[in-house]
């Protein structure tokens, strides 16, 4: 329902700079009203830039949901502070180091006079590229103990539902562990 996506993004924006936070969700559809509503507040409210890493969507749909939410693509592209890149093209499988992209793209968010970088990464590009064991070296690269990486950022690493089920328990609790809060949209 789309209550249920307000109380989701209610606790998203909670979440503070540094943190590495897991999403779990079922419906993609209630997925996309949650990502739109939390990318239009930390746009415009956050004064955040945010980096959108898709995969199971493409680049028109992403921005067709983000302009049906009311927030201004084209002004936002144009001004530098929403971004939109494949994972699978620009990280997982390229050789590009993801952590040194998030520590560059931290230090654009201040040159252009933003208060921090929201990144929202859709998990299943690693997973579909890579194995289990990918999958949690990257989790782990960015675990409680590696504040320098989300100084002035936060990641919100999303699953859907059906890919965390292919995933062992050990796994799983492995990955879980990596992340200071969990959030779940579920189609009840």
């Amino acid at each position: 329902t789309v209550e249920g996506c307000d109380a989701v993004v209610d606790q998203l924006l909670r979440i503070r700079l540094w943190q590495h936070n897991l999403l779990i969700y079922e419906d993609i559809y209630m997925f996309d009203k949650v990502y739109s509503k939390y990318c239009k507040y930390q746009l415009n409210t956050s004064n955040h830039v945010v980096l959108l890493l898709i995969f199971n969507e493409d680049e028109e749909t992403v921005l067709q949901n983000l302009s049906d939410e009311g927030v201004d693509v084209e002004k936002r592209r144009s001004d530098g502070s929403l971004l939109i890149e494949d994972s699978v093209l620009e990280f997982f499988g390229s050789g590009t180091d993801m952590l040194e992209y998030l520590s560059i793209l931290q230090q654009y968010a201040i040159d252009i006079g933003k208060e921090g970088l929201t990144v929202i990464l859709d998990i299943a590009g690693l997973y579909l590229l890579g194995s289990e064991d990918d999958l949690l070296r990257f989790e782990s690269s960015i675990g409680p103990s590696s504040h320098k990486y989300l100084a002035n950022a936060s990641l919100l690493c999303c699953y859907h539902i059906a890919l965390s089920g292919k995933i062992s328990k050990e796994s799983r609790d492995r990955i879980m562990a990596q992340h200071q809060k969990m959030f779940y949209i579920l189609d009840k």
